[in-house]
């Protein structure tokens, strides 16, 4: 058994992640901006979380394609043009020279199925599944992608007009093209 508080806190961490996404009601940018605030906050509480042994019990609490692919869908919908961004794959790799294409949608579907897996198990009483799943997908999985997305998301917040968050549109290009970027306090 667990002992620690620290679970039971990552654990209520990770419901508000999931609320967060399910929110519909929210406009692109009080999403973005509420999932800056609780990324960071999740990301370092994962660091925390105890290793533990998993049990040999089956796991059939993952997200089907088809409601991850609607999750996506709803998310990338609602960010319109600001769903792609830009990074390097792997920061280490000199041979890799040109950056790849980030999806923010995909990255908070990703981390949402990720949690609700181990919420899933918790909300039964697995306490030591739920929290090696959390554990072993935060580092092979959903902290890359919670690292892409507060990238993008700072980049959005920060650099770009927040209030032209919107449906994408026509005129817009599928790389955010068509956003108004803010002026630099050091442009003349």
């Amino acid at each position: 058994m667990v002992e620690s508080q620290q679970p039971d806190q990552f654990a209520a961490l990770a419901q508000d992640f999931i609320d967060l996404i399910d929110a519909g009601e929210l406009s692109p940018a009080e999403l973005l901006d509420r999932v800056q605030k609780i990324l960071p906050i999740l990301y370092r509480s994962a660091l925390d979380l105890p290793d533990v042994d998993p049990t040999d019990e089956e796991e059939n609490d993952r997200l089907s394609h088809e409601q991850w692919n609607q999750l996506f869908q709803g998310i990338k919908k609602k960010i319109g043009e600001w769903a792609y961004y830009q990074e390097m794959f792997d920061p280490y790799d000199f041979s890799e020279l040109s950056p790849v294409v980030g999806d923010l949608a995909d990255d908070l579907a990703d981390i949402y199925r990720d949690l609700l897996q181990g919420m899933h198990l918790w909300g039964r009483g697995r306490y030591p599944d739920a929290i090696w799943g959390w554990k072993f997908n935060f580092q092979t999985h959903w902290g890359d992608h919670a690292l892409g997305a507060l990238r993008a998301i700072h980049t959005i917040i920060f650099s770009y007009d927040i209030e032209s968050l919107g449906p994408q549109n026509s005129e817009s290009n599928k790389w955010g093209g068509g956003c108004r970027k803010r002026r630099s306090p050091h442009t003349p």
